[in-house]
């Protein structure tokens, strides 16, 4: 076994906002992108932190749902689907609790999806 498996995805500055997520490879349409049990470094807490360092992280990559804030475990070893953009145009959908590929991807084409569809009762973009 190779003890330094290939990287999917690289981190780099987006069109889109700030950092963006991009694939290293093409990617087919309906490919499993994170399954749901890769995503465990997170927590969830039921109120925004009050004004500080922390509140500024948990607006800027909390993912609201009807059961609280889902928010890295820990901000300093973040897995790179947390800097997933949004588009109303998404390359990447949920199927069950998993990230598939909406469509096929080009090797280094940003991915992004759809934070309304993050949660069903809430928005996720004003948050």
């Amino acid at each position: 076994m190779d003890p330094f498996p290939q990287p999917m995805f690289f981190l780099a500055p987006s069109a889109v906002q700030g950092i963006g997520v991009f694939s290293w490879f093409p990617v087919a349409k309906g490919n499993l992108i994170f399954p749901y049990d890769d995503v465990e470094d997170c927590v969830l807490i039921a109120d925004p932190p009050p004004d500080g360092p922390l509140k500024v992280m948990v607006n800027r990559y909390g993912v609201e749902a009807k059961v609280g804030i889902s928010i890295p475990s820990d901000f300093n070893r973040m897995g790179v689907w947390w800097f997933i953009n949004h588009s109303t145009e998404p390359n990447l959908e949920y199927v069950g609790n998993d990230i598939v590929a909406a469509r096929g991807l080009a090797a280094g084409e940003e991915l992004t999806i759809d934070y309304r569809t993050l949660d069903a009762d809430c928005n996720n973009l004003d948050f």
